[in-house]
């Protein structure tokens, strides 16, 4: 027997058109709280901010998620209310937290000396050691009263090349070799008698949490403090951008910035200051987390006690917004806390007072406040300002005190009633047979999502994540494919997409020729696979056989008048 097919093909000429206009803001929000959209867009276009994110929560409930402007410039993706962001010195209140979790469980003290704690650690040869050193306590690290100013001498955080070179090691200088490499240098003021801040202060925290957990950094705090929290996006971001996160946004110097060496061999090369000018892995626990500001937000939403379950005890709370002892803290009536910078307004609780932090490194500028009237924000930008001051001012002049005069809404939580959203569906896709196949969903969600795949209606066993992957496609992986992403507040159905063969059929398995006694049936089967599904027209002695389109062809009763060459056509688009 012989099969053949006609295929008739449809080439797509395409032109490049112009890109749809960006919506000036993604993300849900109640009912009058899109009113803070003109005051955020304001200061993007003011200062040169390509892209801009802000949750607001009201006394733990979601009020306003938002995503502005651009994640990426290049590609036109818009920052979404979920997007991953760099929140650089946001970072100390996460470690803060941390470091009381084991205060609470009575693993380590306020007043322990903080080095003795990290006694693997010891200086570069030939280092001459102060000995102010042994008395510094992990409270004062938490209260940046440790004894360094890096007005007088420096933040070894950014010095990566000549540390790298005291130690003789390669670049960039790591955690454990900046530390190193500070036990042999003198402090700059005797330990708790002034406040300056000291991102190596906080590098030392992520030491001790290390040690004392005997966990990763990393590892500790999405155990003990994100997962309690109900976090689950959080990371620690790397340097380059090449290693940026799934849906982590592109980060943007100011305009006309100039290129900065890397830290990064070879080190006389110049790169874009937001990636390769510092070594973000060694500022795990003073700068590097990646997170959104819904789940920044929701920290706090945390420790307030708003929302449960609680990482925090109350009295862990009260000590980590405690105001410090004198003399730091003598005639001042602000002060910073643990993590936090704190502004009374009648007391030095959370409901007197009013609790901020901000952030910046090169293409990074963070900021979050939990106001003593309930509401909270974080509002994270894809830029750092050259006129970063002015910039401070107006968030805080602006946009603070925009949301400190709204009305509340009465009801509703975005926490709980915003189900998941689909940016991008999984797309359609003809292959060969053998190829390596992928169905990607793109999506925003408020809560962390959960993803099941299915084919043709049925749930694929594993497939429980954005991507799906099929390895070496067979004719039985052909078919339907969607997803359904849940989350706390609902789930979502994307579109179904379609696996196909590329290209016209072919015939898997041929018809076999058969010798019959008179009046028997005869059954003809041909398999066949192809792009879109295929037709069928069975022939006898090259005459179509009416109503025979299908991959069977049966003769019943079969006598001499059937006897003859069968063949059957198969086509497709």
């Amino acid at each position: 027997m012989r099969a053949g097919s006609i295929a008739i093909f449809l080439v797509l000429s395409g032109a490049l058109c112009a890109q749809a206009a960006t919506p000036s803001a993604t993300g849900p929000f109640l009912p009058g709280m899109d009113q803070v959209d003109s005051t955020v867009l304001g200061l993007m276009t003011k200062y040169s901010c390509p892209g801009a994110q802000l949750a607001i929560t009201y006394k733990g409930r979601l009020v306003l998620a938002r995503g502005y402007g651009m994640a990426d410039i290049d590609s036109g993706t818009p920052v979404q209310p979920d997007s991953r962001m760099r929140v650089a010195s946001l970072s100390k209140f996460v470690t803060a937290i941390a470091v009381m979790t084991l205060v609470q469980e009575n693993r380590i003290s306020l007043d322990t000396p903080a080095f003795a704690l990290i006694p693997q650690f010891t200086p570069l040869p030939g280092a001459t050691v102060d000995p102010r050193l042994k008395t510094i306590t992990v409270q004062q690290l938490l209260h940046h009263t440790g004894g360094w100013d890096r007005s007088v001498s420096g933040d070894p955080l950014f010095n990566s090349d000549g540390i790298s070179a005291a130690a003789g090691t390669p670049p960039p200088a790591s955690a454990d070799t900046i530390i190193r490499y500070m036990l042999g240098q003198p402090l700059d003021f005797n330990p708790g008698t002034k406040y300056a801040y000291s991102n190596f202060g906080y590098c030392v925290l992520g030491r001790i949490i290390e040690t004392v957990s005997g966990q990763s950094y990393g590892d500790y705090v999405q155990s003990a403090v994100f997962a309690p929290a109900g976090i689950a996006r959080a990371i620690l971001g790397q340097s380059l951008e090449a290693n940026r996160a799934p849906g982590e946004v592109t980060y943007y110097d100011y305009p006309g910035a100039p290129l900065a060496n890397s830290v990064f061999p070879p080190t006389s090369a110049l790169v874009p200051q937001p990636y390769g000018s510092f070594y973000l892995e060694a500022a795990d626990s003073c700068g590097a987390w990646v997170m959104n500001t819904i789940d920044y937000v929701r920290l706090w939403a945390a420790i307030d006690g708003t929302k449960l379950p609680e990482p925090l005890s109350s009295s862990s709370v009260a000590a980590l917004i405690a105001r410090p002892t004198q003399p730091v803290s003598a005639n001042l009536t602000a002060y910073y806390a643990m993590g936090l910078e704190a502004f009374p307004a009648y007391d030095d609780t959370l409901t007197g007072a009013t609790f901020w932090h901000s952030g910046g490194i090169p293409g990074t500028s963070t900021y979050e406040f939990h106001l003593f009237t309930g509401w909270t924000f974080a509002l994270f930008f894809n830029t750092q300002p050259l006129a970063l001051s002015r910039f401070v001012t107006d968030i805080e002049n602006g946009l603070e005190n925009e949301i400190a005069g709204i009305t509340p809404p009465a009801t509703g939580d975005l926490f709980l009633t915003a189900t998941p959203e689909i940016i991008t569906a999984p797309l359609s896709q003809n292959v060969d047979p053998g190829a390596t196949v992928t169905f990607a969903v793109a999506v925003s969600s408020v809560t962390a999502p959960t993803y099941q795949w299915f084919k043709d209606g049925v749930a694929i066993p594993g497939a429980s994540g954005a991507t799906l992957n099929i390895n070496g496609v067979t004719a039985a992986d052909l078919g339907a494919y969607y997803v359904i992403v849940t989350n706390a507040a609902g789930a979502t159905e994307s579109a179904a997409a379609t696996l196909a063969f590329s290209g016209p059929p072919s015939i898997a398995a041929q018809p076999s020729t058969q010798t019959i006694a008179n009046w028997s049936t005869v059954v003809f089967n041909i398999v066949a696979v192809g792009a879109t599904a295929p037709t069928y027209q069975w022939f006898l002695n090259i005459s179509a056989i009416a109503g025979a389109t299908s991959s069977i062809l049966v003769v019943p009763n079969a006598t001499a008048a059937n006897a003859g060459t069968y063949t059957c056509t198969i086509g497709n688009s």
